[in-house]
């Protein structure tokens, strides 16, 4: 069930080249983004030797990536510079946008306090080749909006400039808490492509974004899942709801999990489904999920093999989302913005579905009143 639920699941992917000098704070800046950057594309290697893609090739899972470089400094500049170029020049000729370079990040130390010859060409010949490029000033004290005006007015190519300090910084005059990142999500999601933008609510640091956003991302997979069950529903045999409809409602609520922030894998994947389809099939008898889900289900029960149609596919698997999205976002909520624990969706999705399942219970009508067949 699991695997043919990841093969459902939306293609979506951002490519973020990271640019700038030796000593800059590119990889606590990735790794403080992305979470996942070493543990899931290798991202971090300790000499790059030229232009390289972390992971090397994406699968329909890769949800990023990122084209590190070694530094640009004066000896071998325009050899570092083509290197990078030839790289998403080479990724840019695939026909599928998920293996492109959506967006460029053009880091300056801000300890420096100027601006290089470098950074000016950087920005100019990737604003050529057609990728957006951001200024992000790293190491950042303040928001110094002297050297930040001066960088816009030195590099009018760059779509802003951000300060960031990536991680937990101690000073003489005391400890400065990490600021910047957020400010770095929002401008990049808004000048990637839009499936892109979906990929980075993923794959970023979940409290980096804003809870709306992760809402909004959940309806579009709800409606998703919803269009796909409807298709699947048109098939008029019995066996299709387990091979096609079934799939499809465990990715969703794998789906659902991922944007609001959960970090999902088999053994959670299986206690998640399992979660859900308990208290819907104990209050529904079934109806609500497909006869193959509840066999994953100890104890839950079968259904009778009958194929049902398309629009009551669609609004029972749209039903089912809807009442989880809320569940998520209200524990996200609870949570400060931060993701819901496996455990806590767990223990807690029951109590909830009691006070919430009439919206699964009005979507059931359309069962008691489709022809029998």
């Amino acid at each position: 069930m699991l695997e043919k639920a990841k093969e459902r699941l939306p293609v979506e992917c951002v490519g973020v080249a990271v640019l700038g000098s030796t000593g800059t704070g590119k990889s606590t800046l990735v790794n403080a983004f992305f979470p996942g950057a070493k543990a899931k594309t290798g991202y971090g290697a300790p000499i790059t030797q030229e232009a390289e893609w972390f992971p090397k090739k994406r699968d329909k899972h890769t949800r990023f990536r990122i084209l590190d470089t070694r530094g640009f400094e004066e000896k071998d500049y325009e050899e570092t510079v083509e290197a990078a170029l030839e790289a998403v020049d080479e990724t840019n000729e695939s026909e599928d946008r998920n293996d492109h370079a959506h967006i460029a990040w053009l880091v300056i130390k801000e300890g420096s306090g100027r601006v290089q010859d470098s950074h000016k060409d950087i920005a100019t010949r990737f604003t050529e080749a057609g990728i957006p490029v951001i200024a992000v000033l790293t190491e950042a004290i303040a928001d110094d909006e002297e050297f930040r005006g001066e960088v816009r007015k030195l590099l009018p190519e760059v779509k802003d400039v951000i300060p960031v300090n990536s991680i937990p910084k101690g000073t003489r005059a005391g400890s400065i808490e990490p600021f910047g990142l957020d400010t770095l999500y929002g401008v990049t999601s808004r000048s990637v492509p839009p499936r892109s933008a979906h990929a980075l609510t993923e794959s970023a640091d979940s409290s980096l974004v804003p809870i709306e956003e992760k809402r909004e991302l959940a309806k579009r997979r709800v409606k998703w899942a919803a269009a796909a069950a409807a298709a699947a529903g048109t098939i008029p045999i019995p066996i299709v709801d387990a091979v096609v409809l079934m799939p499809i409602q465990a990715s969703m609520i794998v789906s659902i999990s991922r944007a609001y922030g959960m970090k999902v894998d088999k053994e959670s994947s299986m206690a998640l489904v399992a979660a859900i389809a308990v208290p819907v099939a104990a209050t529904s008898g079934g109806s609500a999920l497909t006869a193959s889900i509840m066999k994953f289900v100890p104890g839950a029960g079968t259904l009778a093999g009958s194929a049902i149609g398309g629009t009551t596919a669609s609004a029972i698997t749209g039903a089912i989302g809807r009442v989880y999205m809320m569940f998520l976002h209200k524990l996200c909520e609870a949570n400060g913005n931060n993701p819901p624990q496996t455990s806590q969706v767990v223990r807690q999705f029951g109590e909830f579905y009691k006070e919430h399942g009439a919206i699964i219970a009005e979507a059931l009508k359309t069962i008691a009143e489709a022809p029998k067949k």
